[in-house]
């Protein structure tokens, strides 16, 4: 019998309210830097392309508290900082 491997826990880094949301390498003169974590509306418009409806995230409703609004948006953080593998 094989035992799964042990992952090891951790505390997730905190991100600065005034950290860009964006790499820099996905930005530009034209677009600018981007939102801010800290701000409550990420406006993500100048980086999507123009037929996409929907490219704001506002945290400011829907989530029961402080808890779960830094939740949400350090996950999306996460997912706009880290790679995702290619499909081969």
């Amino acid at each position: 019998m094989t035992l799964a491997p042990q992952l090891a826990v951790g505390a997730a880094p905190i991100v600065a309210d005034d950290e860009y949301v964006l790499p820099k390498h996905l930005t530009s003169k034209a677009t600018g830097r981007g939102p801010r974590f800290g701000e409550m509306v990420w406006d993500l418009r100048p980086f999507v392309l123009r037929t996409t409806t929907n490219a704001r995230l506002d945290f400011s409703s829907g989530f029961a508290d402080e808890i779960a609004v830094r939740t949400a948006k350090g996950c999306l953080f996460s997912r706009f900082r880290r790679g995702i593998p290619p499909v081969t």
